[in-house]
């Protein structure tokens, strides 16, 4: 084997494992929140609304890590048009 190319494959195949075993840890561990939230007497419309705070802030940073990424590629205007022109595209047919 060149290069380790037989334990590069059996990790491609780990990966899937990993990534369920990983949410399975972040469910249990946001079941966790969730009741100990409720057993300290907080209200289900307020512990909806954090979530949702929480993952707008996360899933916002991880688009602007991936936007300044790119746009040391592109142009200023083009940083604001990219995302826009490619969610008008219709869905790849193949």
């Amino acid at each position: 084997m060149k290069g380790g190319g037989g334990k590069c494959g059996n990790m491609e195949k780990i990966k899937p494992i990993l990534a369920i075993i990983s949410l399975q840890f972040g469910y249990a561990g946001m079941y966790i929140i969730t009741m100990v939230s409720f057993k300290h007497g907080m209200d289900h419309w307020v512990l909806a609304t954090y979530r949702h705070i929480v993952a707008t802030v996360v899933m916002a940073d991880l688009w602007f890590s991936k936007l300044k990424r790119y746009a040391v590629q592109m142009d200023g205007t083009l940083v604001f048009i990219a995302p826009l022109n490619r969610a008008s595209e219709p869905f790849p047919l193949g």
